[in-house]
């Protein structure tokens, strides 16, 4: 069997501390490095497509699962997205001024805004997500459909576990 990364850290980590029990490292910890090694790839397939950052595509990608018409009101954006209504404004201003979303006044409440996915913005988050699911399934490489779901479904408990509901 090919050794990976953390292989390498594990065994430092067993010569200097050897009382340790370190199957839980082995396992969180190439969770967090396959995320890095993932999110890495997804940095430079974005960037292709001028997005500045993943926390901008999620943005897009959010709305594009709404269906049509693809808007939400910006508080429902920031409690979908988990981030701050401060944090929303700064994505919310670049996708503006790249034109893949609008802002537009409520219908029924001239306080609030509505936030639209523009038809650029649909056809672009559909492009680049075509290309993530690639890059998933290549970074899933050999393992088979049933192992993917077995690993799927051990994930989901680990997150249930941390308390993502």
């Amino acid at each position: 069997m090919r050794s990976d990364y953390m292989d390498t850290a594990l065994e430092a980590w067993e010569s200097e501390r050897p009382e340790l029990d370190l199957e839980a490292a082995a396992v969180i910890g190439r969770i967090r490095r396959a995320a890095s090694l993932v999110e890495e790839r997804i940095g430079a397939l974005i960037a292709r497509f001028g997005i500045r950052n993943p926390g901008d595509l999620d943005t897009l990608a959010t709305l594009r699962r709404e269906g049509k018409p693809f808007e939400l009101s910006p508080k429902e954006l920031s409690g979908r997205l988990l981030v701050t209504s401060a944090g929303l404004s700064g994505r919310l201003d670049r996708l503006e001024n790249a034109g893949w979303i609008q802002r537009t006044q409520h219908p029924e409440d001239r306080r609030a805004t509505i936030v639209t996915l523009t038809d650029v913005g649909r056809e672009l988050v559909d492009s680049v997500y075509s290309q993530t699911l690639d890059l998933y399934r290549d970074a899933l490489g050999s393992t088979d459909p049933d192992q993917q779901a077995q690993l799927a479904n051990e994930l989901r408990t680990i997150l249930i576990n941390l308390g993502d509901a």
